[in-house]
């Protein structure tokens, strides 16, 4: 937020490739990662296409409940039976499954980080949690970069959502050098690499983007930037006009 301040202050553009839930946007940034309303209602109206009428929403982190937070608003109108759990840091995810359990539950909507995603899908195994009578919908962008091996053999029913293309060129061929290149410096349990995490993706589009804005923009002005600092009292003279030529692009980085 102050980060974006500033560059609104001195027009200087301002991308940002993470969930963000501020409705409003300063007028100098962009947000490459989906807007948070559209896809927590594609989570919702797959909900409502599966027909759950109870399910259970998990969540670790208190912006969990943000994401959320339409699930809740239409459990009202829908009248659906809805329970809502928070891992606690001090106390085992498998705890929470627990309760889940013993409560009869078997649908679960499941919004936790990345990096904890596995752990606490082990620990649902670990309870009798992940059998052919359970369903999953992970919130989480990064399901496909996960090592699923261990889970698909419960035939658990474990959905989610996937910005990133793994058949495309680009991110084939980026793949292929990150494992070139980092061989000697990644660790065995990580490699070789086989795709990247979709922040990673967006941060390679916002690049591709802002390429892409600076080229049209030079085919119709010289574009030119001053040394700009918080203390000047300089603004960056074409930086409103590089982000305008940035917000309707709609192109195909993979050509």
């Amino acid at each position: 937020m102050h980060v974006q301040s500033i560059c609104d202050a001195i027009d200087i553009p301002h991308v940002e490739t993470r969930w963000d839930f501020q409705l409003q946007r300063a007028d100098m940034s962009i947000n490459l990662f989906p807007r948070p309303s559209v896809l927590s209602q594609a989570y919702v109206d797959l909900v409502k296409i599966w027909g759950w009428r109870s399910f259970s929403l998990v969540y670790d982190e208190h912006e969990g409940v943000i994401r959320l937070q339409d699930f809740l608003k239409e459990a009202q109108i829908n009248d659906w039976r809805v329970q809502l759990y928070q891992f606690r840091p001090s106390h085992a995810y498998r705890d929470i499954f627990w309760r889940i359990k013993s409560a009869g539950e078997s649908r679960i909507v499941l919004d936790v980080k990345r990096d904890t995603l596995r752990t606490v899908l082990k620990h649902a195994q670990q309870v009798g949690m992940m059998t052919e009578s359970h369903n999953y919908l992970i919130t989480s962008l990064d399901l496909h970069t996960i090592d699923m091996e261990d889970f698909k053999y419960g035939k658990t029913n474990i959905t989610g959502f996937r910005l990133v293309d793994e058949n495309n060129a680009d991110l084939q061929g980026l793949v292929v050098e990150l494992n070139t290149k980092w061989s000697g410096a990644i660790r065995k349990l990580d490699f070789p690499i086989k795709t990247i995490r979709t922040e990673t993706a967006l941060m390679y589009d916002a690049v591709q983007l802002f390429a892409k804005a600076l080229q049209d923009l030079d085919g119709s002005k010289s574009i030119y930037f001053p040394n700009i600092s918080c203390d000047s009292g300089l603004r960056g003279l074409d930086g409103s006009s590089i982000i305008n030529f940035m917000k309707p692009v709609s192109c195909d980085f993979s050509r």
